[in-house]
């Protein structure tokens, strides 16, 4: 009884000390950007404009602008928790081929833009992008 009430306790601190390191450590198991050089260029088969926006704070926030030929509307597309815009943004010719603009853009900690990412900037960003940051979003998707 004494070994079951030993081992019991044992498991316990173990389970509660994996889940505070798990907790402590959460964004970075998340959050998975992949940088990109400042200087790195974009190549898609969709004609695209680059665009570099500078956020309420100060920091600057790399974006894609895909562009159809008669766009239908805008689709604003953020974009998953790993990645940066180079592998997402092969993802939005679809998009496009269905006539509609698309424009994505990378957190703080992906592709081009500096910075840690953190949930907080989430959202942030988020709300910024689609109130803020001076896109022509009034026909977003």
């Amino acid at each position: 009884m004494k070994n079951l009430k030993l081992v019991l306790i044992i498991f316990v601190i173990l389970y509660l000390g994996s889940g505070f390191i798990l907790y402590l450590f959460q964004e970075r198991f998340i959050f998975l950007g992949e940088p990109l050089p400042k200087d790195f260029n974009y190549s898609f088969s969709t004609r695209f404009e680059e665009l570099n926006l500078s956020a309420r704070d100060g920091a600057i926030i790399n974006a894609i602008h895909f562009k159809s030929d008669t766009a239908k509307g805008i689709i604003v597309y953020f974009h998953g928790n790993a990645g940066n815009l180079e592998r997402w943004g092969e993802l939005m010719e679809y998009y496009v081929a269905l006539q509609y603009d698309v424009v994505i853009m990378d957190y703080r900690g992906f592709g081009k833009v500096p910075g840690n990412a953190v949930r907080q900037h989430y959202y942030q960003t988020h709300r910024w992008f689609m109130n803020g940051s001076k896109l022509n979003t009034h026909k977003a998707i």
